[in-house]
């Protein structure tokens, strides 16, 4: 069964989807990257892939369109990470064990969230700090006060977003409490920025590459094994 969900926070309303198992007990939180939506094909396919191994699954919508919703122009990741701690509250009343799983930026947000109620956490070749802004192909408007990314559709982001990723600052790695496995995309660039950084999270964790994959896992293929590698950390106990 799948169903369109709002949860309330504060002025604004936070979209998703809801796709049901026969499990009552077990739910998987996937939230996606900058300019994303639920409906990418990662998160609509992992819907279906794991609901029938027995797992409930969320699609969070950061900005969907929505009057009541937020834009991404009134988004920062501290506004990510509140939102999906908004709905892992809201989920952790009717499910025994919640699960999150994020992309790209949306990795970024789960490892700079509270998450008491979450057993497992899952990265997809998440984001760290952002490069130089002449290697992001990002220009700042000044009459706007945003950047431009110029990612072939132009995205408007704003200023105190990419002054809060592009921080030095990883501090907040040393804090993260939940088990945690990362999936690199091999054809990516963020495992090298990445770097050295890994060894700054303490709590268990597992490195896995899908060889072949670009950044939201377009090849042949490299979805299953995405979805394999992710199935197999958050069955583990």
């Amino acid at each position: 069964m799948e169903k369109e969900m709002k949860i309330k926070n504060g002025k604004y309303n936070i979209y998703g989807v809801l796709n049901t198992s026969n499990n009552k007990n077990d739910l998987i939180i996937f939230i996606h990257g900058l300019g994303g939506h639920a409906n990418e094909h990662q998160f609509y396919n992992a819907a279906r892939y794991f609901t029938k191994k027995g797992f409930n699954t969320f699609r969070i919508s950061l900005y969907p369109g929505k009057k009541d919703s937020r834009t991404l122009i009134d988004s920062t990741i501290a506004t990510h990470a509140r939102d999906l701690e908004k709905v892992v509250d809201h989920f952790s009343k009717k499910f025994k064990s919640i699960y999150v799983v994020g992309h790209s930026i949306g990795g970024l947000t789960i490892l700079k969230s509270r998450l008491d109620n979450v057993r497992r956490a899952v990265l997809w070749d998440p984001s760290l700090k952002l490069r130089k802004f002449t290697d992001e192909m990002a220009t700042y408007d000044k009459r706007l006060d945003m950047y431009i990314m110029h990612w072939g559709t132009d995205i408007l982001v704003p200023k105190a977003m990419v002054e809060e990723w592009s921080s030095t600052d990883t501090t907040f790695l040393k804090r993260f409490v939940i088990p945690v496995k990362i999936i690199f995309a091999s054809k990516g660039i963020l495992k090298k920025i990445w770097g050295d950084e890994l060894k700054n999270i303490k709590v268990q964790k597992s490195i896995a590459t899908i060889d072949g994959a670009s950044h939201c896992f377009d090849e042949e293929d490299t979805e299953d094994r995405l979805f394999k590698e992710t199935l197999k950390w958050i069955k583990r106990v």
